[in-house]
């Protein structure tokens, strides 16, 4: 190769590599160019966490991967900033859909995305069920046959129903037990009418199931009380609601005689619901300002950084923590979730970001994920069902036409 040859050869290359090395940089660093915009940009991402694992992730309509089998997430890179409509699809599961933005140099997340089976499995605990109560150990079941009644505990942990005391081993019985509620996690108050009139009694079984008759003061100033934790809460007939004898509130809460009242609290929050009424205490003036009106029922969520709350047809957020990750939130922020038009009968959260209710006969899970559109899915149909979820198995229980039926874990 004669001398010309070899330097236009090193020019040549020397002039490749002026131009490709800054695009090799650029490219490693993430940028990309964007056609439609005609300009370099720096890309984003977007990270999918769902259960179950071995998800597929779309991205447009297009497969673009799926989540690892191990920790149900995938990590999709180098995405150019715009919206992409993303849909997670599994085989035997709902689909889940959102739009969702991708900004320069950040990475977008899901929540964690649950995928509920299409077809839910129920095994049968009783058909003979005329009422459940639970709580947070498994639940009080009232049941009829063969004109006697009984009263059974099932064990969520053990998943055991035990038999607990029946109207005929009580001979002063005559009708069913009515007015239930729990004192304690294993004991049920209740009262009957008997042939001397209407008596009231304690049924405790944390060992062989015992009942005693139990006194009730005629003159009481106790308008309502709640253990909450290790908290015991109480509201006088004066309106001051106490926390282990403190109280909470300087100025009295006007009490409506007749009227039943709930309380929840979470870190310096204490909620008041009142005949529909949603109120929350000022810690600074001790008064409870009102937020809400023609609330139904509220229950706080199980990292206790949201209280949900829901009318006859709508259902909120209100948010008791900081959110720092997309959808953003402040302390205090209200969310309007949805609107429906057929009653909510009960609510229970099925996760940090996921809600199970039923709409007449409907049986629906919803995530609060309120960003583009709110993923709603049918998860069962019953005859006016009582429905109760426990968290710890992710099992869902319903109560229709004197039927008691578990689910299989919904996740």
């Amino acid at each position: 190769m004669n001398p010309f040859k070899r330097k236009f050869l090193f020019l040549s290359l020397f002039l490749i590599f002026l131009i490709t090395a800054p695009l090799i940089i650029l490219y490693s660093l993430g940028y990309r160019l964007d056609l439609k915009n005609k300009k370099i940009t720096q890309t984003g991402g977007i990270f999918v966490k769902t259960i179950p694992p071995s998800a597929q992730i779309f991205l447009n309509g297009k497969l673009s991967k799926k989540t690892d089998f191990l920790f149900g997430s995938a990590v999709i890179k180098n995405l150019l900033p715009r919206t992409y409509k993303v849909r997670v699809e599994k085989d035997g599961f709902f689909p889940w859909e959102k739009e969702l933005e991708v900004k320069e140099k950040e990475v977008t997340k899901t929540k964690t995305i649950v995928l509920f089976p299409k077809n839910i499995n129920f095994q049968l605990i009783s058909d003979q069920a005329e009422k459940i109560l639970p709580n947070s150990k498994g639940f009080l079941i009232l049941e009829k046959a063969e004109g006697d009644w009984a009263l059974k505990f099932y064990d969520l942990e053990r998943g055991v129903k035990s038999h607990l005391i029946s109207g005929k081993e009580i001979s002063a019985s005559t009708s069913e037990p009515f007015n239930f509620f729990w004192n304690k996690e294993k004991e049920i108050f209740f009262d009957l009418e008997t042939e001397k009139g209407e008596k009231n009694f304690s049924l405790n079984f944390e060992n062989v199931p015992r009942l005693s008759e139990r006194k009730i003061p005629t003159s009481t100033d106790l308008v309502f009380s709640k253990k909450i934790g290790d908290d015991l809460y109480e509201l006088d007939r004066f309106g001051i609601l106490r926390k282990n004898n403190l109280s909470l509130n300087q100025n009295p809460f006007p009490i409506k005689p007749g009227v039943n009242y709930q309380i929840e609290t979470a870190f310096d929050f204490v909620f008041l619901l009142e005949d529909g009424d949603l109120f929350l205490l000022d810690t600074k003036t001790g008064l409870f300002d009102k937020i809400f009106e023609g609330v139904k029922g509220m229950k706080i969520s199980p990292d206790k950084k949201k209280l949900v709350f829901f009318s006859p047809f709508e259902i909120w957020v209100f948010y008791l923590q900081e959110i720092t990750e997309p959808p953003v939130k402040k302390v205090g922020d209200k969310v309007f979730l949805n609107r429906f038009s057929k009653e909510i009968g009960d609510l229970f959260w099925l996760s940090p970001d996921y809600l199970v209710f039923n709409l007449g006969d409907e049986i629906k899970a919803m995530e609060i994920d309120e960003r583009d559109t709110i993923n709603l899915v049918d998860l069962a149909n019953f005859k006016n069902p009582q429905i109760f979820f426990d968290l710890g198995k992710k099992k869902l229980y319903i109560l229709s036409e004197k039927n008691l039926y578990q689910s299989e874990p919904l996740f």
